[in-house]
């Protein structure tokens, strides 16, 4: 997937990352939390910075590749 996404660009872009506890915290975003990725094989990554959210969140909803299940 992301070889192909990306064989489509020919530039380089950069996009500042913030974790979902920093915009759940920026955003003073209430709990408690449904929280729903579908994010191309980033979900792990995503996990290690919703500690705090997680924490708070009742319903996780997770589309991923059988491969990267057990990681998550």
């Amino acid at each position: 997937y992301w070889t192909r996404v990306n064989s489509l660009h020919s530039e380089v872009i950069k996009i500042k990352a913030r974790t979902l506890d920093e915009i759940v915290k920026s955003s003073q975003l209430p709990g408690p939390y449904l929280l729903k990725m579908d994010i191309q094989g980033a979900e792990e990554r995503a996990i290690k910075g919703a500690i705090q959210t997680l924490s708070k969140t009742d319903v996780v909803i997770v589309e991923a590749d059988i491969a990267d299940f057990q990681a998550i």
